[in-house]
């Protein structure tokens, strides 16, 4: 009896550490730091660093960020980095504890090596052509030939001053942009819906009602602001920092709305794309920090009149702060909408009794 009752005892302890280091593996992966690589990303340099494809979070992971995880050959421009190739690199190292790291994210990175680009136009500088075309520079002090009606159709057109504009003709219609705008009665048909970047114009001569010429003129526009550009490459998902940012003078040939005007609109936040060196930032490439990733256990404040519980989910969906996303409760595997707050925290937005979240046990 009382061997049986010493096997039963020694078999509770056995589960009991089982459960422990359960426990204590589900915390790590939900609480400890965490390397995620990214699916996609620019370098300028030869040498891909982890940092350079992955994001990091915490102290430990941080550390790791100089860790060289690939090179680039002579004349490639693309390679790979695969998650398992990271794995073994940090297992290599001998720094990497992998019960406080998580590593996980995409199973491969695809790495573009960016070449420098020209540099933008900064303020004094003599601005280069816009598209390198045989196409001579518009002179605005000339005496009023149709060159100045087509240049003043395309400015009101363009909602902008002449000043700020900078118009090519092709040297093929200079005879024509030479000659006097007021000898007959002319009539100036724009043939594209932007007032930027190539215009094609309809030049119709009418002598009293009738119609004697009709000329093609075609003008490359470009408006000339102030804007955010990137100083380096940035890879999607990477979060700008100061150093990779700056406000320069530049010429806009698409009617893609405003760029960014100031460089804090895009410091700590994250890139939608895939960024070369000296891209104008506009609102479509930025994008809130994800607080909260797919698959995370996440801290939920449940706040009910004058009581707030706090529990823990598995986040359905990334969430930046301020976004609703769906976490759902462990226990009851019920699902509710949350309110990012921030990093892994959430509060429940919900009244409705049946889908309250069960209190479970405070995240740490």
């Amino acid at each position: 009896m009382t061997r049986i009752t010493m096997n039963l005892q020694t078999l509770r302890d056995i589960l009991i550490l089982i459960v422990i280091t359960l426990v204590m593996a589900v915390a790590a992966s939900a609480f400890g730091d965490s390397i995620r690589l990214h699916d996609q990303v620019g370098v300028e340099q030869p040498r891909v660093l982890l940092r350079d494809v992955a994001e990091l979070q915490g102290q430990t992971a941080g550390r790791l960020g100089d860790m060289v995880v690939a090179h680039f050959a002579p004349g490639q421009s693309r390679l790979t980095v695969r998650l398992a190739e990271v794995r073994r690199k940090l297992s290599d190292d001998g720094r990497v504890n992998w019960a406080t790291l998580t590593l996980k994210g995409y199973v491969a990175c695809r790495v573009e090596r960016l070449e420098d680009e020209p540099t933008l136009i900064g303020p004094g500088d003599e601005p280069s052509p816009v598209i390198a075309n045989p196409y001579d520079e518009v002179d605005l002090n000339s005496p009023v030939t149709i060159r100045d009606r087509l240049i003043e159709q395309i400015a009101q057109r363009a909602g902008t001053p002449r000043t700020d504009l900078r118009i090519t003709f092709a040297a093929r219609d200079e005879a024509l942009l030479r000659s006097s705008a007021w000898a007959d009665r002319l009539v100036y048909e724009p043939q594209s819906v932007s007032p930027l970047g190539r215009v094609p114009i309809v030049v119709r001569r009418y002598r009293g009602d009738e119609l004697v010429e009709t000329h093609r003129v075609v003008a490359d526009v470009a408006r000339r602001t102030t804007a955010v550009v990137t100083t380096r490459g940035v890879g999607r998902g990477q979060t700008f920092a100061p150093g990779d940012l700056a406000l320069r003078q530049v010429y806009l040939s698409r009617d893609d709305g405003e760029p960014l005007a100031a460089v804090s609109d895009a410091v700590g936040q994250v890139a939608a794309a895939l960024l070369r060196r000296s891209t104008v930032l506009y609102p479509k490439h930025v994008s809130l920090p994800r607080l909260v990733r797919r698959g995370q256990i996440i801290t939920v404040r449940c706040i009910r009149g004058g009581v707030e519980v706090t529990t823990i989910a598995r986040a359905e969906a990334d969430g930046a702060a301020g976004e609703l996303i769906k976490v759902r409760n462990e226990r009851s595997r019920q699902s509710y909408p949350v309110r990012v707050t921030a990093m892994r925290q959430a509060v429940a937005i919900t009244s409705d009794a049946a889908t309250e979240p069960q209190p479970q046990r405070a995240a740490p």
